[in-house]
């Protein structure tokens, strides 16, 4: 294993803080540090001797991991080698030491930067370079390597007597202790949530929401500090609208009706749109609508696969309908003791009045999306392509008779359906074909799909000023694959099939190399970079929204293409299963669902294939 070996030494070298890997630079430095550490006179020489003699034993152990791993082994049993990616992702770091160290000096600028923003009021720039003179701390590490290499040259004397148990227990030992202790302690906390109903999980989480809101009411009215309430912010609308509200909230509880249900919570999302337009936040009310649109279509497709109506009820739903009403009540609480009593607060009138000059935006929201809390925007925008991920991740551990069972051992739903006319007659084709159902979609496409691809852009283009911006402008668009998909005579996923994924992929590594553009023009990440076009200021905050508008897109065309496969997909001529296009979405077109569970690849097309043992033939090269 001469690869692994000359890692492994290298590596070990760079820990030791052997010249001239990177190690022997952040070895100095800290010596440095702690020679010139604030106090008494003797602090510094004690802080350095003492840093020294811990330098001594890592110096011993890194001879031990090289030694013992490669040269004192007695043991006659076979080795087997890593495979060159891992060999491969552990040299990387340790090869690209070395010549770090060589040209640490290019560590100046950024570790000054990052220590003047950490500290503003130090002012040390520190140096970083092998040769820094005839200094204390070079001595010291002189001494470190004469130590050191004396005790590995004496390791198998030594060893016995520094490895000898001393205290009744060892650090493996207790290592071992503490991680049954976390383990015992997260198997408890896991009893609450560890069962496969939703209520479960959102029984805790609905808890901890009500006692956080009751807590901080409480807290307000102890502590006195509880302002008038701002006069002129009750309006009839605002009563109506808690009304519809209201009214759609009892009739959700009470519905035994998926599709009653499904109509009840998306006029919830409706009324609230309403109610935020009315308050005059156009952005946030037009992503309501929209991702309330794209919701119900989602919960309609994943409908097909569940029955009509929802099972009785038990003993649990009035401890459920306690839960809510506390929930609701605490929040209504808070709502009337935290809002509504203070102005606006400096931040935010900063931001009112200052983003126009410093960013040439003039929608706040907007720009505090993708300039001044572009961090937060990036975080979220790693968190939604993560669901997509994680949906295909999960999907992908169920086998194809797990996913999608066959109808014979579906649990069925029944149910009364209309009175039909004879198969093969006019009537019965209009109720039972799918083309001529599809035809209106089809030709509402037509029109509207070129319509809402202007809007689209539009809305992104003008999000800098006006209502819109990238994640508007994504949903918009996801809405012709909304449409699209619905249109369809029979059940086809929408675009090629690892395009989602390359959505998602992409438009995160695009969004976060725009983040490093600013970090390499500015020296500060996520800073905008402006130029002027022909007269028109531009931002680097645009292509920010790029990424964000991909990944977006693919998340919705990911989601439409396998949770809205239907329950008879399998019994359509070339008919594809929810497991075949979550494989698919990774993979590329295959001839069937993987019959895997722990993310193993597909036989490749070429003569190593398995299609006699399995009868699963490759696709074939340029086809």
């Amino acid at each position: 294993m001469p690869g692994a070996f000359t890692v492994t030494a290298l590596g070990c070298a760079a820990m030791a803080g052997i010249p001239p890997l990177l190690g022997f630079v952040s070895k100095e430095s800290i010596f440095t540090a702690l020679l010139g550490m604030p106090g008494p006179a003797w602090a510094g020489p004690l802080a350095l001797t003492v840093a020294g003699v811990a330098s001594v034993l890592t110096f011993m152990y890194c001879g031990k991991v090289v030694f013992g791993g490669f040269v004192d082994g007695t043991d006659d049993r076979e080795l087997e080698p890593g495979g060159t990616s891992l060999v491969a992702v552990a040299a990387l770091p340790i090869l690209v030491g070395l010549p770090l160290g060589l040209f640490a000096g290019v560590f100046d600028h950024p570790v000054g930067r990052a220590t003047d923003a950490a500290v503003p009021m130090l002012g040390v720039y520190e140096h970083f370079g092998l040769w820094h003179g005839l200094t204390p701390e070079l001595f010291t590490t002189l001494a470190v390597f004469a130590v050191g290499t004396w005790a590995v040259v004496r390791r198998r004397r030594l060893r016995p007597r520094l490895e000898r148990r001393v205290f009744p227990v060892d650090g493996p030992e207790a290592i071992a202790a503490l991680r049954r202790g976390a383990t015992r302690i997260g198997g408890a906390v896991a009893r609450f949530s560890g069962r496969d109903y939703a209520s479960r999980h959102l029984g805790l989480i609905v808890t901890g929401f009500a006692a956080s809101c009751g807590l901080g009411v409480l807290a307000v009215l102890r502590a006195g500090d509880l302002a008038d309430y701002r006069p002129g912010l009750g309006r009839p609308l605002d009563l109506a609208l808690l009304v519809l509200i209201a009214a759609a909230v009892v009739l959700l509880c009470r519905t035994r009706s998926r599709l009653a249900a499904t109509v009840s919570m998306s006029a919830i999302g409706i009324l609230a749109t309403v109610q935020l337009l009315a308050l005059g936040a156009p952005d946030v009310g037009l992503t309501q609508l929209l991702v309330e649109t794209l919701t119900v279509v989602v919960i309609m497709l994943v409908s097909q696969r569940l029955p009509l109506r929802f099972t009785r009820r038990g003993r649990r739903s009035r401890s459920v309908v306690a839960l809510a009403l506390a929930a609701g009540l605490s929040a209504g609480a808070a709502t009337l003791v935290l809002t509504g009593r203070r102005d606006r607060s400096p931040v935010g009138l900063y931001f009112f009045d200052n983003s126009a000059d410093l960013t040439g935006g003039t929608n706040v929201v907007n720009v505090l999306l993708v300039e001044f809390r572009a961090l937060d925007t990036a975080g979220e925008l790693a968190v939604l392509g993560m669901a997509g991920v994680a949906l295909v991740a999960v999907l992908s551990t169920v086998r194809t008779r797990h996913l999608d069972p066959r109808a014979d051992t579906a649990d069925p739903s029944p149910s009364a359906g209309p009175a039909l006319r004879a198969p093969g007659t006019p009537a019965y084709r209009a109720i039972m074909s799918a083309w001529p159902n599809a035809i209106p979609l089809k030709l509402m496409l037509r029109v509207i799909a070129p319509i809402l691809a202007i809007v689209s852009v539009v809305l992104f283009w003008r999000g800098h000023h006006e209502p819109g911006g990238g994640f508007i402008a994504a949903l918009v668009a996801a809405t012709i694959v909304g449409i699209t998909y619905l249109s369809t005579a029979r059940d086809r996923p929408i675009g090629p099939a690892r395009l989602p994924i390359t959505l998602i992929g992409g438009g995160i590594a695009f969004a976060f190399l725009v983040a490093l553009a600013g970090l390499v023009v500015h020296g500060s990440l996520l800073e905008p970079i402006y130029v002027s076009v022909l007269g028109v200021k531009l931002a680097s905050s645009l292509l920010f929204d790029v990424g964000v508008y991909a990944a977006v897109l693919g998340l919705v065309m990911l989601t439409f293409n396998i949770l809205g496969t239907s329950e008879t997909a399998y019994e359509e001529p070339g008919g594809e299963e929810t497991r075949e296009r979550v494989d698919q979405s990774v993979e590329g077109d295959l001839p069937g669902p993987l019959d895997t569970v722990r993310g193993e690849r597909p036989p490749r097309p070429g003569l190593g294939t398995t299609s006699i043992a399995d009868g699963r033939a490759p696709r074939e090269v340029r086809r």
